[in-house]
């Protein structure tokens, strides 16, 4: 099994204890190169002269590896060149191995050739990330590390999340994943009952003997749901069987006929939360950045910005998440949303730690700040916003009986639409406007992939025409 190289990017570079990285490091070499590592100075000291994470090669004693999670790469380098001259250590080379991302690493090299002389390697988290399925032995260098200190990442939806969803969000997010994976061959109400499979398997695992049969499955199903589970017993039958198979998410023990989650399952979960941890953290920073330069502007200090943030977008969610889902989502409701988005702000910068001389100012800076990341943020921003607002929805999903969510997606299949000029002429002057900022053009895909069958009559096609004319 493959890894996810965006999952591994993430939590490699989380990594800030040099002992934890330096072994992983040392492992991904060795399986990639065949490395096998000797420590400078000793085994037990680990290093000389303060310098901590340095080794030799075994069958190379005139290269020095060293292994830093620091972000001053170059000083870094330098100050250990400087302290193996001053210790005797022979060397020509070294392999400077960071789960930072290193710019200019060219430039880097050549500095530090022209100063001391000695050939540099510098494998970044990029490196490391573009090498991360190369065989067997570098995969399961990072199987090991994930095993060992991603644990908590196996729980589903066990990332961070609006709060005051409802007492466990946990569910609404890992809803959320199942959903950004949906096959289109799937029907909406296998996947909803799919993913309560899995998620009611959660602590399962076969190397410990845990195990759940089919009665305790719906059991714990039935208190994620607000209608009567049986409605669903039919359907939890069916896809219990169907996700045993190949390729099976769940792994049925006929022996005992009891239901567990495999080890294969456990790594996507994991590799869903880091994603999703990047993708908040990556959130706060860019519009921390944003609201950091227009405090400078203004001479106003906030303590925790970040914290601010999330204060702010869990208030949104939770005083007009439908209308704000919907927004972010669809593009609709903006004036709904837009009545209600500076009184959120102002109450949560008022039950916010800002000094009250200062909160007013304060309330105008958010709201720009929150402003320009709902209708100009980045990629990471639009996306960020969309998981809440897929993850606020899931809620009221589990809200529902299945069989209304069937009987809409069966409506939308079977529904006919004329479309009036009023949406045809703006979805075409949309064409120079970024895809995420298509409104008009954005419906009529949507309606389209929900199996809509949209016409245009004789009368419409002329004015059309003579539009385009003009």
């Amino acid at each position: 099994m493959t890894i996810d190289s965006e999952a591994f990017e993430y939590a490699i570079s989380k990594i800030d204890d040099g002992f934890i990285f330096e072994a992983f490091a040392q492992t991904f070499l060795s399986g990639l190169i065949g490395y096998e590592f000797i420590p400078v100075g000793g085994s037990k000291d680990k290093g000389i002269d303060g310098i901590l994470y340095i080794s030799r090669i075994h069958s190379d004693d005139k290269t020095i590896v060293q292994t830093s999670t620091e972000s001053n790469i170059k000083e870094k380098i330098e100050d250990t060149i400087i302290k193996l001259n001053r210790n005797g250590v022979n060397f020509t080379r070294l392999r400077y191995v960071t789960n930072r991302n290193v710019s200019s690493i060219d430039l880097i090299i050549e500095e530090l050739f022209s100063k001391y002389e000695k050939q540099i390697t510098i494998n970044d988290i990029k490196w490391l990330t573009s090498n991360c399925n190369s065989n067997e032995a570098v995969i399961n260098a990072y199987r090991v590390f994930s095993d060992k200190y991603l644990y908590e990442y196996k729980v589903p939806g066990n990332v961070k999340v609006v709060a005051n969803l409802d007492e466990d969000p946990r569910l609404y997010v890992f809803l959320r994943q199942q959903f950004d994976s949906y096959r289109k061959d799937l029907d909406i109400d296998d996947l909803l009952v799919d993913a309560l499979i899995v998620y009611s398997l959660e602590g399962t695992d076969p190397d410990k003997g845990v195990f759940l049969k089919k009665d305790l499955i719906k059991e714990k199903i039935s208190k994620y749901i607000k209608f009567d589970i049986r409605l669903l017993d039919e359907k939890i039958e069916t896809r219990l069987d169907k996700l045993s198979t190949k390729p099976r998410k769940i792994k049925h023990h006929q022996d005992i006929d009891a239901y567990c989650l495999p080890y294969e399952t456990r790594l996507e979960i994991q590799d869903r939360n880091l994603k999703d941890e990047k993708l908040n953290n990556m959130f706060i920073e860019e519009t921390e950045a944003f609201m950091k330069s227009k405090l400078k502007l203004d001479g106003l200090m906030i303590r925790d910005i970040s914290g601010l943030i999330s204060k702010v977008i869990n208030h949104i969610f939770y005083k007009q998440g439908l209308e704000f889902s919907n927004f972010v989502l669809n593009g609709d409701m903006t004036s709904t949303f837009e009545q209600n988005l500076q009184e959120v702000i102002s109450n949560a910068v008022d039950q916010s730690s800002i000094i009250s001389s200062n909160k007013e100012k304060a309330k105008e800076i958010v709201l720009i700040s929150i402003r320009e990341a709902i209708y100009n943020g980045s990629e990471n921003q639009s996306r960020y916003l969309k998981s809440l607002s897929k993850t606020y929805l899931m809620m009221f999903m589990l809200h529902w009986e299945p069989k209304i969510s069937v009987y809409f997606h069966t409506l939308a299949s079977e529904l006919k639409l004329f479309v009036d000029n009023s949406i045809i002429i703006p979805a075409l002057s949309e064409i120079y406007l970024e895809p995420k900022n298509r409104r008009h053009w954005n419906l009529l895909k949507g309606a389209k992939n929900a199996g809509i069958a949209m016409f245009i009559n004789d009368t419409l096609l002329s004015e059309l025409i003579t539009h385009l004319n003009m």
